[in-house]
């Protein structure tokens, strides 16, 4: 696979032979990518009050002084083996394994910078050695597909997998690009360093006046940090199904559906400021991200369906699905997930990913109208004007997604407290405020470092936004002008009825509108279009 400045292309050769009860391939694959870009941003200074934005007193100051152009290459080397074995005429048994080599990436000259254990307080590892080479990528995999009766009206079908993953670049690589060793991309100063440096770090705040004091000799050894030993992220996968065939148009099925995720994006808050004092446990470095490989998600999921082929001009398809999906981080990606608000109890913000969606539920048809059978003409007109009316659409609902309730502040990931009583209210579509905010309590800030004196209460993602539901409908009308020219007309319909699905709920406990829904899923949209074929 080659990847370009985001365009891709895939070049694969595959030998493969049936012979028998066999069906038998193997092959390779090889890649490599490029990026580079240059990032300049504005310095962002954060207070824990209003008072203390009043009074120009930051908790916390980032500021980012870029990078000149760079090239990272990396590059990825695929081998693969699989057979599918009839054992019966009933059974059919598929089995392979895949390695997989991915390169470590390196910087045109040499301009990765990233530190050893424990946590990224190391030396600084070689430029062109971020990190250890993971070697140990093996995926196997198996399946089956199972005709119960021998007629295949009825058919049992499962499967497992391993499936790894490269690091992206933007997952890390890009975060160590510096200038030089002293010249770091980003630094995050806390209340104390505004307050040894007031006249530099209060607003406003201007990057060429703090690149000295980021490269002077009181400069705090800052920039991403990754842990060396993390390996590539992989999945098991896994899925069991029944599918029925109740008669020549008709097919039923459900599924259980797993995948457990091992090894993906952790990013942690290191060296921030103590709680109490305000000062940084190690006064040498900056508060950095400390990325490793120890986030793990899991989702579970029931899949069921019910497929109508074309019978009198109709066909459609029923799903539900029921699923949970956890983790540790909201994200759980492999780019830039948030990090805990504890960075010593990560089990203590294991919850609901920003994706899960319990219940799911989703039809769909077309539907061929009969206005040529009901009409008695057989004129031309009357055939052009009444054949090829057909309307579709998709009918969807779905329970609500999680929310974070928030207290930002000068620690990433810092949350209220939950004193109890009815967290969401009964009465939001007519009021607009979903969440009670007489249920929550900010947490005390600390008169001293001015960040919250402990993490809150509430869990991570622990409050659900409201359901929603929406249909879209289509009316179309097809011309035939000759055997060879086709035309079109369309009127589709996005949320036909107008249903006002609410959105967007505000979880900062810091602000006034805090609970309030802030947006819709959107009004209705009318769309006109004409397709000609040829």
């Amino acid at each position: 696979t080659f990847f370009k400045e985001g365009q891709s292309q895939t070049i694969e050769q595959i030998f493969g032979t049936t012979r028998g009860r066999h069906s038998f391939r193997f092959g390779a694959m090889y890649g490599w990518l490029w990026g580079g870009r240059e990032n300049i941003e504005t310095p962002i200074a954060r207070y824990a009050n209003a008072a203390d934005f009043l009074a120009n007193r930051p908790n916390s100051v980032q500021v980012t002084f870029g990078v000149d152009s760079y090239r990272i290459t990396t590059g990825s080397l695929g081998f693969f083996i699989q057979d599918d074995f009839r054992v019966t005429k009933r059974l059919i048994v598929n089995m392979g394994i895949r390695w997989d080599y991915y390169k470590v990436p390196r910087e045109r000259d040499g301009r990765l910078f990233n530190r050893e254990e424990p946590f990224g307080f190391g030396p600084y590892r070689p430029p062109n050695s971020i990190w250890d080479t993971d070697y140990n990528n093996f995926s196997p995999r198996i399946g089956f597909a199972y005709s119960v009766d021998g007629a295949s009206t009825t058919v049992v079908r499962g499967g497992f997998g391993v499936f790894q993953n490269p690091r992206p670049l933007f997952g890390g690589p890009v975060d160590l690009v510096q200038n030089a060793l002293d010249e770091p991309f980003r630094v995050v100063y806390s209340a104390a360093d505004v307050a040894a440096h007031p006249d530099i770090l209060r607003y406003p705040v201007v990057n060429s006046k703090v690149l000295p004091l980021a490269k002077g000799p009181a400069a705090l050894l800052a920039g991403t940090a990754i842990n060396p030993n993390w390996g590539n992220p992989f999945s098991y996968q896994w899925s069991a199904g029944l599918q029925k065939q109740l008669h020549r148009n008709t097919l039923i099925e459900a599924s259980y559906v797993g995948t457990r995720g091992i090894g993906l994006m952790m990013v942690r808050t290191m060296n921030a400021p103590n709680r109490v004092t305000g000062i940084r446990p190690m006064t040498n470095f900056a508060t950095f991200r400390y990325r490793d490989g120890s986030e793990q998600t899991n989702y579970h999921a029931l899949q069921t369906s019910l497929r109508q082929r074309l019978t009198a001009g109709l066909t459609f398809n029923v799903n539900y699905t029921w699923s949970r999906n956890m983790s540790y981080t909201g994200d759980a990606d492999l780019l830039l997930p948030g990090s805990p608000q504890d960075i010593w109890n990560v089990r203590g913000d294991y919850g609901p990913s920003n994706i899960d969606a319990r219940h799911r539920f989703v039809v769909d048809y077309v539907y061929e109208l009969p206005l040529e059978k009901l009409s008695s003409s057989n004129g031309a007109a009357a055939r052009m004007l009444l054949r090829g009316w057909q309307i579709s659409g998709v009918f969807s609902a779905q329970s609500g997604s999680p929310f974070n309730p928030s207290q930002p502040s000068g620690l990433d990931g810092s949350r209220p407290d939950y004193i109890g009583g009815e967290a969401i209210l009964s009465d939001a579509d007519s009021t607009l405020q979903y969440v009670n905010p007489a249920a929550f309590r900010q947490v005390p800030l600390n008169a001293v470092s001015r960040l919250p004196e402990r993490g809150g209460s509430i869990g991570r993602n622990a409050l659900y936004g409201p359901g929603w539901w929406d249909t879209n409908t289509t009316l179309a009308k097809a011309i035939s002008i000759t055997e060879q020219m086709r035309l079109q007309l369309r009127v589709e319909m996005l949320n036909a009825l107008n249903h006002t699905s609410m959105s967007g709920v505000n979880g900062n406990v810091t602000q006034g509108n805090f609970g309030r829904f802030t947006s819709t899923r959107g009004a209705r949209v009318i769309q006109v279009g004409a397709r000609f074929s040829f």
